[in-house]
């Protein structure tokens, strides 16, 4: 809906030329049943404690620096060494995040994994203690609905299309505020009984987003064509 309105308005494209179809996650997206498998993927990425997952492609509007200072505080607060892990390819302009992780300190602390295939990033999504989503702005935003229907908790921007994805199922903090983002992080990592919450209604909100649905709205589009004098 985000998009649609941006369209009307900055493209002066007429509202009835517009309809909204909601994407899915693909339905290897489930919680983990085999956590053994897990721990093997952890030993071979050298993942040995608890850990924050950010997904996506590596360029500006992703806000890593903003989350690599989130993760700083984090650490600095609670004195645990949790990792940040990231899983996604280089983009554009990615020299502000490898001087983010400098500047930090934090490349001890940082994992970056740009080849890992959908069941490999199904494990990490289950044993995250949240997913961080601070992205600027997205047309839709597939990871954060991966990671609820995945039953993992998520930390999200309160920003473009996400928030309608999301729902009440994720906490959304501004994405320009390092200590918002701090203090969500934080909240799920020592909340045991606000993560479960998290939880089940991430797994809720995730089973309302299904490619049955989207095919219907599709379908539901060419029909109005079709029938439009």
């Amino acid at each position: 809906e985000h998009t649609r309105r941006e369209t009307i308005d900055l493209l002066n494209v007429p509202s009835d030329k517009t309809a909204v179809i909601l994407s899915a996650a693909d339905p290897i997206f489930t919680p983990i049943t085999d956590p053994q498998a897990l721990r093997a993927l952890q030993r071979r990425i050298r993942i040995d404690g608890p850990y924050i997952l950010s997904v996506g492609t590596v360029q500006p509007r992703k806000n890593l620096p903003r989350l690599i200072a989130a993760m700083d505080l984090l650490r600095e607060q609670t004195r645990e060494d949790i990792l940040l892990v990231h899983v996604g390819r280089r983009g554009w302009l990615y020299a502000d995040v490898e001087q983010a992780i400098q500047d930090y300190e934090l490349a001890d602390s940082f994992r970056l994994l740009e080849d890992i295939s959908d069941n490999e990033l199904r494990l990490l999504y289950g044993g995250a203690v949240a997913l961080a989503y601070p992205s600027l702005y997205e047309g839709f935003g597939l990871p954060p609905l991966e990671a609820m229907a995945c039953g993992t908790p998520v930390v999200c921007a309160d920003a473009s299309s996400l928030p309608e994805v999301v729902g009440d199922a994720g906490l959304l903090v501004s994405p320009r505020s390092v200590e918002a983002l701090t203090d969500a992080l934080r909240s799920v990592l020592e909340d045991t009984s606000l993560s479960d919450r998290l939880i089940q209604r991430g797994l809720v909100r995730a089973r309302q987003f299904t490619w049955e649905r989207t095919a219907e709205q599709t379908l539901a589009v060419y029909n109005r064509v079709m029938d439009a004098p």
